[in-house]
């Protein structure tokens, strides 16, 4: 059983042929009396793992995201339910297109949106069953804070249970969906919408299962968002403002 995770450990940046990595690592199976119902489940496994390595320090290369989508192929029949690495690599498209300078247009919305859009603004990313605190005293901005001196900011993937937010000194408010767009936060819920500008960002604390947001209204100083996937998030926010600042630099005075 050992020997499968240490094949794909290899794998990612290995001169060899994608095929043959799966021939190898059905041989592998066979030796450790895997059945083929499970071999799709370690082979799940293991290509997340290889990403998750890289999404650590940085984003996939376009050619490391190539070498994945070779052995997925190679794995064929093997691997019968791809749906939860499909939408990594999606996040991670998403992502570099934002560090490229382009708006994603990846989302496509069912139905009319409880907001109304301004003009230009473009749907990103929506994330559903996230639970929005405020913060009942203020305190100082932390973590990243903006405008951001590093162009290539990148948040790292944090395994979870590593560094949880800390709920001391913040109260519940609801939990809805988070929609994020070229222009603004929206915080949709039972009670209504609540919108964050991102010009209005000045801050911003990841965490394992958060993100916490400071503005610069002192009635809307910080909200924290808690979510499974705190890592897109944060990552989308700084992407997002990163690409405002360089389009701010870029025009002219």
């Amino acid at each position: 059983m050992t020997m499968i995770p240490e094949l794909f450990a290899k794998a990612l940046h290995s001169s060899l042929p994608a095929t043959r990595f799966g021939e190898l690592l059905k041989d592998a199976a066979g030796a450790s009396f895997i059945k083929p119902r499970d071999l799709g489940a370690l082979c799940v496994e293991g290509i997340s793992g290889m990403i998750d390595k890289v999404l650590q320090e940085r984003l996939l290369a376009p050619v490391e995201e190539e070498r994945i989508v070779e052995i997925k192929q190679a794995l064929g029949p093997a691997v019968t339910d791809m749906t939860a690495l499909n939408e990594k690599l999606i996040k991670i498209s998403v992502l570099r297109e934002l560090k490229a300078g382009q708006i994603p247009d990846r989302v496509t919305v069912v139905g009319p949106l409880p907001n109304v859009l301004r003009k230009h603004e473009r749907v990103v990313w929506i994330f559903n069953q996230v639970v929005s605190y405020k913060r009942s005293a203020p305190e100082p901005a932390a973590g990243i804070t903006f405008p951001a001196t590093e162009q290539d900011l990148y948040c790292g993937l944090r395994q979870a249970g590593d560094d949880p937010m800390p709920t001391e000194n913040l109260t519940k408010e609801a939990v809805g969906d988070l929609v994020v767009t070229s222009r603004n936060i929206y915080f949709v819920h039972d009670k209504g919408t609540q919108r964050i500008p991102m010009a209005k960002i000045t801050a911003l604390q990841p965490y394992a299962d958060a993100v916490q947001v400071t503005c610069e209204q002192s009635q809307d100083r910080s909200r924290a968002f808690k979510l499974k996937d705190a890592w897109m998030l944060a990552n989308l926010i700084i992407g997002l403002m990163l690409l405002a600042q360089r389009k701010d630099h870029a025009e002219p005075a």
